[in-house]
């Protein structure tokens, strides 16, 4: 930005100089003929200060034409003449920009110093109230941060980084709510944010290296915790930092909230607070997600009772502890930790709470779903605290689990295939135990699910009962409802309608069996092709059987004909072969027992 300005002081100086040396050029006379050349000079002096200078200056001062007039239809306060506001009030200076030069992708060092001065010490309800000179503060910010020297001189005159921050942050808050409204946006605050982020981000160097935390916001005391995640989300740092920096925001904003003081004023607004910033950030970086949710382990609170959208805090929690963030030693830690978190919570969690989980009890299973493996005689963590099986109990116990698991059957078999994959030495005995314990567990939790609705049959026909048995019926007798159903007709509809956990049992456990079925056939299926394949075998000569599903009892029939088939392999001198085929089909078919041992 060009301007035309003067020092009405240093320019009444200069009028009084100037009418000195006017008096002391007019007493100036030689009629040397050797001086008349340095005669001709002064003569020319005197002429341009008595007809030229002196007047412009006595019209500067008397008509004082840029101090004079309205600045422009702007104002000083307005941040797009923060140098002339600076040059104006912090200097005395009669200023106007030049209309002759306005180039506003240029900034030069003194706007950088002015803006970061106006913006620290300035009314910033009126640059709030401004979406045009929002969005200019916001490109000049970019400009600035582009330029360390710019940079420089802009952070060096904001001296006071976190008010400015504070106001943005509270003026955010109100307006991301359901009824929130004003003369800016949200979007538009998040302009000067991005910019006030990006210079802050170039003056620490954030963007060459891994940071100290401490240093990486400004005044760090007194910005509020929304404030920070707003700055730290909007900043270009390595997933670690983040992490970090993220973690100790949250902290402060439990401290706040939990304290006895009208805590952080994110807390009680609708909308998303500091943690909402910061986890919708972390969902997007599977390395900071990583290393977040290592940190939270030793204070899950931090990640499951701070945001206003629990969904995005349990996206941050499967999306950290995913395979693909974290090797299995890794992942031991978080996932454990959150599911002893909510193993020791679950009865004090409070519906009516703005941070109340919802939702809890399939993210678990997601969670989860990946490492099942690792509940197993398979595993390779150590469960320093609970033992697995009382950890998958109570994820499996909940409310929809068993259903949520079926759903995350390409989750579960992905994990345990990379897990697998991981071990020296695969274990069949092992394996199958682990896929008879997934088989078992839906059994187990359907048949709970009837149990419970047996249980609210029962209480209900016992309530019915107790009430029909003070009721006077219209022959004048009174009855109760063992007494009704005594009648042909009602007995057969309570037979219909009775909740009949065995009968579920039977069912899903037939189910089970058909899935034991598959997977034994599979295996048959994979051996022979094998064979085949290296010539131990000739191709279409002694096929395994196939399970029948319109049997009675598939798996029953299945393995007789398995029998018949290896037997048929011996005779035809093939015993290597069917004892190898025994072996494993059979380590599939009886382990997988004992993992519904174990479910049960």
């Amino acid at each position: 930005m060009g301007l035309l300005a003067y020092d009405p002081d240093q320019l009444a100086r200069l009028r009084l100089a100037m009418r000195d040396a006017l008096t002391e050029l007019e007493g100036t006379v030689c009629w040397s003929l050797d001086a008349q050349v340095a005669m001709v000079a002064v003569k020319e002096a005197r002429r341009r200060l008595a007809q030229q200078w002196l007047p412009l200056v006595d019209h500067l001062l008397d008509a004082d034409p840029l101090a004079g007039r309205a600045l422009t239809a702007l104002g000083f306060d307005d941040m797009r003449n923060a140098l002339v506001h600076v040059m104006h009030h912090g200097y005395g200076w009669a200023v106007q920009p030049d209309p002759r030069e306005d180039d506003p992708t240029i900034v030069t060092p003194e706007e950088a110093r002015a803006l970061g001065a106006l913006l620290s010490q300035g009314d910033l309800d009126v640059l709030l109230d401004d979406p045009g000179e929002m969005e200019w503060v916001a490109a000049q910010l970019e400009r600035i941060a582009l330029d360390p020297r710019l940079t420089a001189e802009f952070t060096n005159n904001c001296e006071d980084l976190a008010r400015v921050l504070n106001s943005l942050a509270e003026r955010r808050i109100a307006l991301d709510t359901p009824s929130g409204s004003g003369p800016v946006t949200v979007g538009q605050i998040d302009l000067v944010v991005h910019g006030l982020a990006a210079v802050w981000s170039t003056h620490v160097g954030a963007r060459e290296r891994c940071l100290d935390p401490a240093v990486l916001l400004p005044q760090a005391d007194t910005m509020t915790p929304y404030a920070q995640a707003l700055l730290l989300a909007a900043m270009d740092v390595d997933p670690t930092t983040f992490a970090v920096v993220a973690v100790q925001i949250l902290e402060r904003w439990l401290i706040a909230a939990d304290g006895t003081g009208q805590g952080p004023s994110d807390a009680f607004q609708p909308g998303p607070n500091a943690a909402d910033l910061l986890f919708a950030r972390l969902i997007d970086d599977q390395q900071a997600a990583a290393a977040f949710v290592t940190l939270a382990a030793d204070e899950p609170a931090i990640l499951f009772t701070t945001a206003d959208d629990p969904a995005l805090a349990q996206q941050v929690a499967i999306t950290g502890t995913s395979p693909a963030a974290l090797a299995a030693a890794a992942a031991e830690a978080p996932v454990t930790a959150f599911i002893e978190w909510f193993q020791r919570n679950a009865p004090y969690l409070n519906t009516a709470e703005p941070t109340y989980p919802d939702g809890w009890q399939t993210f678990l299973v997601d969670m989860v779903a990946p490492w099942t493996l690792q509940f197993t005689g398979l595993a390779t963590w150590h469960f320093a605290w609970t033992p697995p099986e009382d950890l998958l109990a109570f994820v499996i116990a909940q409310p929809g689990a068993a259903d949520r698991l079926a759903a995350d059957a390409q989750a579960v078999a992905g994990g345990a295939v990379a897990q697998l994959q991981e071990l020296d030495r695969l274990e069949p005995i092992l394996i199958a135990t682990y896929l008879g314990l997934l088989s078992q567990l839906t059994v187990e939790q359907q048949v709970a699910d009837e149990e419970q609705r047996a249980a609210r049959w029962a209480a209900t026909l016992m309530v019915v009962n107790a009430f029909v048995d003070v009721v006077t019926l219209p022959a004048g007798t009174a009855t109760s409802v063992a007494m009704i159903a005594g009648g042909p007709v009602v007995d057969s509809v309570i037979a219909r309608w009775e909740p009949d956990p065995a009968a579920v049992r039977a069912a899903a456990e037939a189910t089970s069996l058909a899935t034991q079925t598959v997977v034994a056939a599979g295996i048959a299926d994979a051996l022979h092709a094998a064979w085949v394949q290296h010539g131990q075998l000739p191709a279409n000569v002694l096929p395994p059987p196939r399970p029948n599903p319109q049997a009675d009892d598939p798996a029953a029939d299945y393995l007789r004909d398995v029998t018949t088939w290896l037997l048929a392999l011996d005779a035809a001198g093939h015993g290597d072969l069917a004892d190898q085929a025994q072996r494993l089909i059979y380590l599939v078919l009886n382990p997988w027992d004992g993992g519904e041992d174990m479910a049960d």
